[in-house]
């Protein structure tokens, strides 16, 4: 399944503000995890910092594999059953969701940008295989 969370245009306008609001202000853990993922260093995938998806932002996002990495603080920590349920229904719509704690990116960077592209090279892309094909077409009018 992937779905898209519909939200309001007026909501969808304060999220896409918002999200710029935060690619000015990013964390040092989100920055150094950035400078690892710009630019397709990582397999050559592409990768958006701050990116709304409904009314959440994402940290980073790479739309090819409707993968969301998030870096976590010690915010969240008072926030666990409210992270669990955004992640569930972003899950749900059909992403898939990698959290990291900030510590992890500032202490252990290689491990965190390989467990990001073991994920990227060994999952399928969301066009490939059952459901919508290429573009949005049905499988079988593709054939």
């Amino acid at each position: 399944m992937n779905e898209r969370l519909i939200i309001s245009p007026e909501l969808n306008t304060q999220m896409h503000a918002c999200a710029r609001d935060f690619r000015k202000t990013p964390t040092p853990s989100e920055g150094i995890l950035w400078q690892a993922l710009r630019n397709r260093q990582i397999a050559r995938f592409k990768f958006r910092r701050q990116q709304p998806i409904g009314c959440f932002v994402a940290d980073f996002f790479c739309a090819e594999k409707n993968l969301i990495v998030e870096v976590d603080g010690s915010i969240h920590a008072t926030q666990v059953e409210r992270d669990q349920e955004r992640q569930h229904l972003l899950e749900a719509c059909g992403y898939t969701v990698l959290r990291f704690t900030a510590t992890q990116v500032e202490q252990n960077l290689s491990a965190v940008t390989s467990t990001i592209q073991t994920h990227l090279l060994l999952s399928p892309s969301p066009l490939e295989g059952e459901g919508l094909g290429v573009r949005g077409t049905p499988q079988e009018q593709m054939q």
